[in-house]
Formats: C-alpha cells, structure tokens, sequence
C-alpha cells in the first residue's frame, strides 16, 4: 500500500466523519457551529463546556437581559394620562375588577417551564446515537435562548407600557374617582397598574415562549426537510458507518444522502408531488403550544384587564421576537 493512497485514505475517512458530525445538524446552530467539544475536543469536559467563553458571553447577556427587565419593570414610572370628562364616561373603562384567571406562576410554567421540559423529553426520546452529555447541552442552549426570548419580549413590553400609559378597561374601579378631591382614592399601586394596557404582557409573554417552541418542534419533526436537503435533527440518529477503502482511497457511504440518511432515499422515492405529503401531523403538533398561548391571551380579554387591541399587539411582539431568536440560532 502506497504512502500517498494512506494520506488519501485518512483524508476521506476525516471527511466522513465530518460529514456525518452531529454538531453540524445540531438544533442550535448558533453555537460551536465549527466544532462541537465531544467531536472535535474529545477532552473537553461537560464542565469546562459550560464555561466556554462563548457561552460566557451569552451568559453575560443574560444577566445585563436581566438588569434591564428589572430596572424597566421597577425603576419606570407609566406615564399618566390625564382623567377628565371624556374618562370619566368612558362605558370601556367602567369593567369590574377581576383576579386574574391565569396568574403570573402560571404564565411562568406554561411559557418558560413546559417548553423547557417538553424540549428535554424530545431530545433524550429522538437521540438514541449520541450521548447523555449531547442532549443535556443541546437542551441547555434551547434554554438559554429561550431565556434570551422571554427576557427580550418584557423589555419590549414594559418600555412600551409604561411609554403608553393606556387605561385597562378596569381603570375606573381600580381609580375610585372621587369628584371631591377630583382624583382617585384607590389603591396608588392598584390604579398605577391600571395604566399600563398596551400592549398585553400575558400575551407577549405566552406567544414568545409557545412560538420559539412551536418552530422548533417543527423543525425537529422535519416539517422544513427538502427531499435533497437537510433533514431535521430528528433523522440525524439514522447516520450510517463509512466504510472506507486505504487501498483505492475511496469512501463507500450506501445509505447516506446528506443529512437525511436512508430517510432521504424515501422521500427521494416518493411520487412526484407527494414529498411532503404525511407531514399534517407535524403541523398540529406544533399548534398545540400556540393554542395554550391563545387561550391565555383569550382569558384577559374574559376578566376585562386588556382591549382586543392590546391582546393582539403582544401576541405579534411576542411572536415576532421569538422568530428573531428562532431564525439566528435554529435555523
């Protein structure tokens, strides 16, 4: 055997490899795209994986995200629209006060927890070829975007309120105006929170957290598979083993089209027009988490707490902004 057909042997054994790296059809591409530790740095410890220094950074994000939630949330004052004839007999503005119907640990668990969850569940039930320490990370990062989406989405959602200053539709109840100190009597905390209508927090909140875990269910289910393209990440367990020949320098790969693997010789093998066809099924399993943010968005128009308006204007800033984060580290 030559010395030249040896080089060129490990040179395509390499390239299979690459090929077939996981790390490149990982769910979060924004991360260690060039080089995932347990591929490329077989040393690198789970440890010292967490404290990347790339992964520092996106912690430091995190937490300066965080600063400004707290100042936006805390700090600002809603500005404070004034209370004359036309607000008085405003019919709008006369609705009860109501305890709210999904309360705020709730919004917390059906945003933030559940995706998180339901993420961990799918990617330990659909990598069956790599490691505990693979999902684990690529769970991690689906958190730390999703930290980053939420974080982002009350930011934007306190500025505007509190630059609005619109008045919930139970402004009135809250204010208990009183025409003889002509100002209201109610609780300064409780009127306070009356002026901040537009847009919906709820809203924004439930749609940001269902919207990034709705995209990325589909993508894992292969919904955005091209029959000669990427496959998802679900297909990426189904890699066959490159059986390489030192002595021709030729790789032999039967099953491996892509990223798809034998799963891209079946949708290759379809009839025209039916590549995608089977595939509902992915579409309603991604619905489902825009229905939960739908009925909790639903819900403050129940107990009178926000106008259509400001409902529809959160779900769409909370969408909009998950799509963001979506398309820069999933896509």
């Amino acid at each position: 055997m030559s010395h030249s057909h040896q080089q060129l042997g490990y040179h395509s054994q390499a390239s299979a490899s690459a090929a077939l790296d996981p790390s490149d059809t990982d769910s979060m591409a924004g991360y260690e795209r060039e080089g995932e530790g347990e591929t490329h740095r077989p040393s690198l410890t789970l440890s010292r994986w967490l404290l990347h220094k790339r992964l520092l950074s996106d912690y430091a994000t995190l937490a300066v995200a965080g600063a400004i939630t707290l100042v936006t949330n805390f700090a600002f004052k809603p500005f404070e629209r004034p209370i004359d004839a036309a607000v008085l007999a405003d019919v709008d503005l006369r609705h009860p006060l109501k305890q709210n119907i999904v309360p705020t640990w709730a919004l917390g668990l059906t945003s933030f927890a559940a995706p998180l969850l339901i993420n961990a569940v799918a990617q330990a039930a659909i990598a069956q070829s790599v490691s505990a320490a693979t999902v684990f990370k690529r769970t991690f990062r689906f958190a730390l975007s999703l930290s980053l989406t939420l974080l982002l989405t009350v930011i934007t959602t306190n500025m505007i309120k509190k630059s609005v200053g619109r008045f919930r539709p139970d402004f009135l109840d809250r204010c208990k105006w009183s025409i003889v100190t002509m100002a209201c009597t109610g609780d300064p905390a409780v009127v306070r929170e009356g002026r901040v209508s537009f847009p919906s927090g709820h809203s924004s909140f439930a749609f940001a957290g269902s919207t990034l875990l709705a995209l990325w269910t589909a993508r894992m289910l292969n919904l955005y598979s091209r029959p000669n393209g990427f496959q998802g990440a679900l297909f990426v367990r189904r890699r066959t083993a490159q059986r390489v020949s030192l002595e021709s320098g030729q790789s032999e790969n039967r099953n491996h089209r892509g990223d798809g693997g034998a799963f891209e010789d079946s949708f290759s093998k379809q009839p025209r027009g039916l590549s995608r066809a089977g595939r509902f099924y992915v579409l309603l399993l991604s619905f489902v988490p825009m229905w939960a943010a739908a009925y909790i968005a639903i819900t403050r128009l129940q107990q009178f707490v926000h106008h259509p308006t400001d409902v529809i204007s959160g779900a769409l800033l909370g969408a909009c902004i998950a799509l963001v984060v979506y398309s820069t580290q999933f896509w």
